[in-house]
């Protein structure tokens, strides 16, 4: 039996257990808009929206730091080290990429050494870059990434597979080719 003919809740068995997959409406503008968010999201946006409106620049630690710490926080991004991320974002030089929507700003910030070692924060970059323009740089989290492996189960759209959404390239022509932005 395909997914096609599972009636919702959407459940997959493997062996013993059994995985329940999000049974998915396809949201349009006026479905998202009517649905709104939870006032707690709400507050979260209308507070980062104001810090990095605030503080457009990246050129400065006394204001990437804020963005990164209240970022981190807010979306609980497991950025352990803030202040060498905010430094790391700070020499990237990343401002003209996020002014031209340039993707490399994103890719530019997710690798960052720490202790000598490198990290890779996809996810809070992706978020980093969102906020600083939300009509150009989609977030990715594990959210998207299921929200989005869901709905290819349920009605496939693209030829993916979930590593592919870990390359901001992919992942931005997988949501731009398939989904209407609002």
């Amino acid at each position: 039996m395909g997914f096609a003919e599972l009636n919702p809740p959407l459940m997959l068995a493997l062996g013993e257990t059994e995985i329940k997959i999000m049974d998915l409406k396809h949201p349009t503008v006026q479905s998202v808009k009517a649905e709104g968010f939870p006032p707690e999201e709400d507050a979260k946006a209308i507070a980062l929206n104001r810090l990095f409106t605030t503080f457009p620049q990246n050129n400065d630690i006394a204001d990437v730091l804020p963005k990164v710490a209240t970022l981190n926080s807010l979306y609980s991004t497991n950025i352990f080290a803030v202040v060498p991320v905010a430094q790391h974002i700070v020499n990237s030089s990343i401002d003209n990429l996020l002014e031209s929507g340039n993707i490399q700003a994103v890719l530019s910030i997710e690798q960052t050494p720490i202790n000598g070692k490198v990290r890779r924060n996809y996810s809070f970059a992706t978020k980093y870059c969102h906020w600083h323009q939300p009509d150009v740089y989609p977030i990715y989290d594990r959210n998207v990434k299921r929200a989005l492996w869901d709905y290819q189960q349920q009605k496939p759209f693209a030829t993916f597979s979930k590593k592919e959404l870990k390359n901001y390239e992919r992942f931005i022509f997988i949501i731009r080719a398939n989904f209407k932005t609002i």
